[in-house]
């Protein structure tokens, strides 16, 4: 009895885990299902009429450039063409090279429509590119709202990253990306280069591990994160391309540039990389960039107001320290005007004080008249 018993127990516990297995298959199966229609749906075409019926939006096309817009933006269209015109004849030069195929470029109304478009990691970007499709999508909240030269450094940034993806066979970091893109736009300022540099010295750079597949979304984390990019990409291009950045865009294309970009994602040499140009920032040439910082005048100016307010009051408790040794003296004065001439002499000298010719400041202990010494 007591061996059926435990028979019966070992085949209900492996009906159990048989059970408890299936249950788990099946919710796998499900989220893989879920998963690739959402990664069919993302990488799908997006386009304006997914948000807007016929006729409240528009498409028109020019110089190899299509602009999808919403019929209230129609004023945006005409310029957005001429820029978009203009900034890839800026990324031809930068490159030396042509890009020649075709480019959607499509408005977004409002930073709704455009993070259901891009997803909600670019919240805070003006345009994301969508090279797959040849597609450029633009924040219209932002472009309202930005200067007309950061519109064209924001065009030619998005080009370069469809120009990448058509030059380069393999996949880039993240990072790598990002820093030869605004090296084409010359998206850099010595602002950039002294956050940097304070970055480094204070241990706060963002480690490249973790900017391969993606940027944090936090604004100034995310800020920090594209002024690295640039930087370790100008590293590169300084040692490794003789700062020319067409010949280091050549090496990352074709079968062979892709051996180059695969030594990327390598983290030994990513890792070996990352010490160099560390070390490379904590030069002490780069010390200047400390002036060039905004942070700097505003450090100084309060440093300065410090050191006023110490020094003020230092010289008020000396001021007031010079003050009591002066009581003293005027009390010691006056015991020895009562030993000497007695206390109704020198009660009667006290009755009619010398009033001082002027008045000390209010807050002020006044200072008393002297007294006589000696009898007359």
């Amino acid at each position: 009895m007591n061996t059926k018993t435990a028979e019966f127990k070992i085949i209900q516990r492996c009906v159990i885990c048989w059970f408890i297995f299936f249950i788990h298959a099946l919710v796998i199966l499900c989220r893989t299902c879920s998963c690739a229609d959402a990664d069919h749906d993302s990488t799908g075409p997006v386009s304006l009429a997914q948000y807007f019926p016929v006729g409240h939006w528009r498409t028109r096309e020019e110089m190899q450039f299509e602009v999808e817009y919403i019929n209230s933006d129609e004023g945006w269209a005409g310029d957005m063409l001429g820029r978009a015109d203009a900034a890839r004849r800026v990324l031809n030069r930068a490159t030396r090279d042509a890009l020649l195929v075709r480019i959607h470029v499509i408005i977004a109304p409002d930073q709704d429509i455009f993070i259901k478009m891009v997803g909600g990691w670019a919240e805070n970007s003006v345009a994301v590119a969508l090279p797959e499709q040849r597609t450029i999508v633009l924040n219209g909240d932002k472009l309202r709202i930005g200067a007309p030269s950061d519109l064209a450094n924001t065009l030619v940034h998005e080009f370069a990253h469809l120009y990448l993806d058509l030059r380069c066979v393999r996949e880039r970091p993240r990072w790598l990306e990002e820093g030869i893109a605004m090296h084409v736009a010359g998206q850099w300022e010595s602002e950039d280069a002294a956050a940097v540099f304070i970055a480094a010295i204070i241990g706060g750079l963002i480690p490249l591990r973790e900017m391969e597949q993606s940027f944090p979304v936090a604004v100034d984390s995310q800020r920090l994160a594209y002024r690295e990019s640039y930087s370790v990409t100008n590293y590169l291009v300084q040692t490794t391309a003789g700062g020319s950045l067409p010949d280091f865009i050549a090496s990352l294309s074709g079968q062979e540039g892709g051996c180059n970009l695969d030594s990327f994602w390598n983290p030994l040499q990513r890792d070996a990389l990352e010490i160099q140009w560390k070390r490379g920032l904590r030069s002490v040439s780069n010390w200047s960039f400390l002036v060039l910082s905004s942070g700097f005048f505003w450090g100084l100016v309060a440093l300065l107001t410090v050191i006023a307010w110490i020094t003020l009051r230092v010289r008020r408790r000396k001021l007031h320290t010079q003050w009591d040794d002066e009581e003293k003296i005027y009390e010691a004065l006056d015991e020895d005007d009562r030993l000497i001439w007695g206390d109704d002499e020198a009660e009667g000298d006290d009755e009619k004080p010398e009033k001082p010719e002027n008045e000390p400041p209010p807050g002020r202990k006044p200072h008393r008249p002297g007294r006589r010494c000696f009898p007359r």
